[in-house]
C-alpha cells in the first residue's frame, strides 16, 4: 500500500511489529524537551486486546510505514461499535498518527487506514483518537513549547500542516486550561462547594470493598452527564474509563 515506490504500509502483525509501532514515537521525538515518554507498560498495555477493554466493543488494526527496513510511520484504524449503535453514521476512526516529516508517508498511512476503514463500510474518518474519545484525543497545533495537558497528546509541528496536505480538515477544536492550584478556587465555583448538601445526599470515599459497584456507579454518572457531547462514546464496563 502507499503512493511512494519507496514506502510499504503493512499491518501489524505479531509482537516485534507492536514493539516497534510502540517505540516510533521515541525516536521522533528526541531531543524535544517538552515531550514526556509514556511507560512502554502502560503503551503495551493500552495496545493489547488482553488488557484494555476497548478492544471488546470496537475492531482496531495498526499500521507501519516501512522505508527499506526502518520504521517511518504508523497509524492506527477502529471501529467503535459503541458508538456506531448511537449514531448509525458509517464513522470509523484513525489515531496513534506518528511519522517523519515526509508527505509521502503521511499519505501513504491515511490510505491505508480509510482503506481498512472502507472495506469494513465505512464511508467517513475522524481523528485522532488514541484510541477512544475518551482517551488521548486531537492533534496539537499550537503550545509545543510546554508540555502536554493530561490526556492529551504532544504532536512535532509539522504534523498539522502534513494532515491538512493530505485532505483531512478540522472536526473540532479541543481546548487545555491551565490553572494554578497554589491560588482558591474562583468564587462561584467556591459558593457551590460551601454549599449545603441536600439532606438526601451523602459524601463517601470509595469503598474499596465494594469498589466494582462503586466504579460502576461513577461509570454510569459520567456516561448520563456525557450523553450529549459531540463524539460521545459510552464508557466501557466496570474496570475501565475507555
Amino acid at each position: 500500500m502507499g503512493g511512494d515506490a519507496d514506502i510499504r504500509v503493512i499491518p501489524v502483525a505479531g509482537p516485534k511489529d507492536m514493539d516497534r509501532f510502540i517505540q516510533l514515537p521515541y525516536r521522533l521525538h528526541q531531543g524535544d524537551p517538552n515531550w514526556v515518554p509514556p511507560l512502554l507498560m502502560e503503551r503495551q498495555e493500552s495496545l493489547s486486546p488482553k488488557h484494555n477493554p476497548y478492544f471488546d466493543h470496537a475492531d482496531v488494526a495498526f499500521f507501519l510505514a516501512l522505508r527499506g527496513d526502518g520504521v517511518v510511520g504508523r497509524i492506527s484504524a477502529q471501529i467503535d461499535k459503541s458508538g456506531l449503535a448511537l449514531r448509525q453514521d458509517a464513522t470509523g476512526h484513525f489515531g496513534l498518527l506518528a511519522a517523519e516529516d515526509d508527505q509521502a508517508v503521511i499519505d501513504a498511512l491515511f490510505a491505508a487506514a480509510a482503506g481498512w476503514l472502507k472495506e469494513r463500510g465505512m464511508r467517513h474518518m475522524v481523528g485522532p483518537f488514541n484510541l477512544s474519545i475518551n482517551e488521548e484525543t486531537g492533534l496539537l497545533v499550537d503550545g509545543w513549547d510546554r508540555p502536554p495537558m493530561l490526556m492529551m497528546g504532544h504532536d512535532r509541528a509539522y504534523l498539522g500542516p502534513r494532515i491538512e496536505q493530505a485532505g483531512l480538515t478540522k472536526a473540532k477544536d479541543t481546548y487545555a486550561y491551565l490553572y494554578n492550584i497554589e491560588q482558591d478556587l474562583p468564587k462561584a465555583v467556591r459558593r457551590v462547594i460551601d454549599r449545603q448538601l441536600p439532606s438526601n445526599l451523602t459524601l463517601r470515599m470509595l469503598d474499596m470493598k465494594r469498589y466494582d459497584q462503586d466504579l460502576e456507579t461513577i461509570t454510569d454518572i459520567f456516561n448520563n452527564a456525557w450523553a450529549g457531547n459531540w463524539g460521545f462514546v459510552p464508557l466501557s464496563a466496570i474496570g475501565s474509563f475507555r
